[in-house]
């Protein structure tokens, strides 16, 4: 391995003798030394959470405590993009989380709210660096909010019952729904914000509705939606033939 010391053309030269000292192989190849340049090179913020594959964050706004993955895109003009390497300062206090290491990825957890100048390195096979630089705002995570839209309060045993509460607000919310009727609801969460329940008997319903975020924190909610039998068709009883003739 050789390591040349200014740029420019050069030709160097393989030989291999034998043991009269004669040449018996002879290589040259022509090269170009040229200049080492930094690497280029990028890096994005994802959610973690189970969720594949990984999602971008929205305007890099994150809250404390979920899992974040870190993912560094680097190239480099000279050097192969396997000897490049790469140190984080993800919490912008001047404190590398790692060394310098071929890995372009880490797993972070902000403990706090606040803005934060998250850092990368990109470090070549020259030893030429490239610092890259992003602002990642992490919020307290807000408490959860509860909405319900109801297709309708009153109906009977063949109308189907729309619950939507698709609009609540919250952290990775889990809803629990206690339905009547719906006794395999009961005991345990349900991700789904969306209902549909058709009653068979009649009478006043109350339909309950947990949700529980990432941090365990509740709310609840309960409403009645009114069932009552369907309306009964009267038959329409048709003459005989003999009366219409009789009236003819």
């Amino acid at each position: 391995e050789t390591t040349y010391a200014q740029t420019g053309h050069f030709t160097p030269k393989l030989e291999v003798k034998n043991e009269w000292d004669l040449p018996v192989v002879s290589h040259e190849k022509k090269i170009e030394v040229v200049k080492n340049t930094k690497p280029v090179g990028d890096f994005e913020v994802h959610y973690v959470l189970g969720r594949s594959p990984y999602s971008q964050l929205e305007k890099n706004k994150v809250y404390v405590g979920e899992e974040l993955y870190f993912q560094v895109k680097a190239m480099d003009r000279e050097s192969d993009y396997s000897r490049l390497k790469v140190r984080f300062d993800v919490d912008g206090d001047g404190i590398w989380d790692n060394t310098f290491q071929t890995r372009r990825n880490l797993h972070w957890q902000y403990e706090k709210a606040g803005t934060y100048r998250a850092k990368i390195q990109i470090q070549d096979h020259g030893k030429m660096i490239q610092t890259i630089t992003k602002t990642v705002e992490v919020q307290e995570i807000p408490l959860p909010k509860i909405k319900v839209k109801v297709s309708q309060k009153n109906g009977t045993t063949n109308t189907p019952f729309q619950f939507d509460a698709r609009e609540s607000f919250g952290h990775n919310l889990k809803f629990y729904w206690n339905i009547p009727e719906k006794e395999f609801l009961r005991n345990y969460y349900y991700s789904n914000p969306y209902m549909t329940a058709t009653f068979k008997t009649t009478g006043k319903k109350i339909i309950e509705l947990w949700v529980v975020d990432s941090q365990g924190r509740k709310k609840y909610v309960q409403f009645p939606v009114f069932v009552e039998s369907p309306p009964v068709q009267k038959k329409v009883e048709k003459s005989p033939a003999s009366d219409i003739k009789n009236i003819l």
